[in-house]
């Protein structure tokens, strides 16, 4: 998933939130409950890189720390 921004928000430390369908590409289609066929959203493993652009990174600190 490039080319996204990340934004500090008030949630669960560990935990990212995203958009769907932009997402989508994070789960396997055939990681999926067997019983109601609901897909692995809620035990997804990412990670997040910051890109050499530390004008970014400034900003996620600074709204980190708001």
């Amino acid at each position: 998933m490039p080319n996204l921004t990340a934004v500090a928000s008030n949630i669960a430390q560990g935990s990212i939130a995203a958009y769907y369908p932009e997402a989508n590409v994070l789960v396997a289609l055939d990681h999926y409950d067997a019983k109601s066929g609901t897909p692995s959203y809620k035990s997804t493993p990412v990670l997040l890189q910051v890109r050499e652009n530390h004008e970014v990174l400034r900003r996620l600190v600074e709204t980190a720390n708001d």
